[in-house]
């Protein structure tokens, strides 16, 4: 670890790349622009309601959290608009060198007797292409497991951007859908079954607001239960 921070590596806090949803991703440049502020708005009230410190950062293909270390985000696996996330343990220079050695620091340990495969992806002008990167680092890390580029055990994830590269974890699924909030508000009618829960749920999944309606019919014990999953659906799956 010495040897990466005294070529620039970066250590302190805790990036997290969050990764948009393909639908967002389709939308024309001002819808896309609209939907995207408001999944940023959104993943900071997730952020306060989790009681994590960080900031977030709108790129134009991906949002860029940073939080205290050791910060549990699987908060954003329940953030409509999320294709998925990933933890940024290093971010060095964009040298070749620098990314093979970050890449064994990161990988080495968990690559041990195990099948790999190196992806990268790169963009901006380096003296150096992705298939340089991959084939390296996959030759840096061959003594501890054996390359398997069909089906592999680990995935070891590269992303070269302009002047710094990342060394990702791998990838945690997020909802998908679109962003709470985009597509307005409507009223839910629930009750004590499965099917009105699931409906709120894909509703939500798709970028709609709700306020819910509940009919007591069967006394107070119905009422618990059909608040206890009330409360599940709008303290964990309505940031926003």
């Amino acid at each position: 670890m010495e040897a990466l921070q005294a070529e620039g590596a970066t250590v302190d806090g805790m990036r997290v790349i969050v990764r948009l949803a393909p639908e967002l991703t389709q939308k024309s440049r001002r819808t896309r622009k609209r939907f995207l502020s408001r999944l940023v708005r959104n993943l900071r009230d997730a952020l306060e309601t989790e009681g994590v410190t960080g900031t977030v950062q709108s790129r134009w293909d991906q949002i860029v959290l940073d939080v205290e270390p050791g910060s549990d985000v699987s908060f954003l696996g329940r953030v409509f608009g999320v294709a998925s996330y990933s933890q940024v343990p290093l971010t060095v220079p964009a040298e070749l060198d620098a990314i093979v050695a970050a890449g064994v620091e990161v990988y080495g340990d968990r690559v041990q007797g195990r099948t790999y495969a190196v992806r990268t992806k790169r963009s901006g002008r380096h003296p150096f292409t992705s298939q340089d990167v991959s084939v390296q680092l996959g030759a840096a890390l061959n003594h501890l497991g054996k390359v398997d580029l069909g089906s592999p055990d680990v995935v070891v994830p590269v992303e070269v951007r302009d002047h710094e590269a990342r060394i990702y974890e791998e990838k945690t699924p997020g909802p998908g859908g679109l962003p709470l909030g985009v597509e307005g508000r409507a009223v839910c009618l629930i009750s004590g079954g499965f099917d009105s829960a699931v409906a709120a749920w894909m509703m939500l999944n798709r970028g709609v607001e709700l306020d819910y309606v509940f009919c007591n019919l069967a006394g107070p014990a119905f009422e618990r239960s059909v608040l206890q999953v009330t409360k599940v659906l709008t303290d964990r799956w309505s940031y926003g």
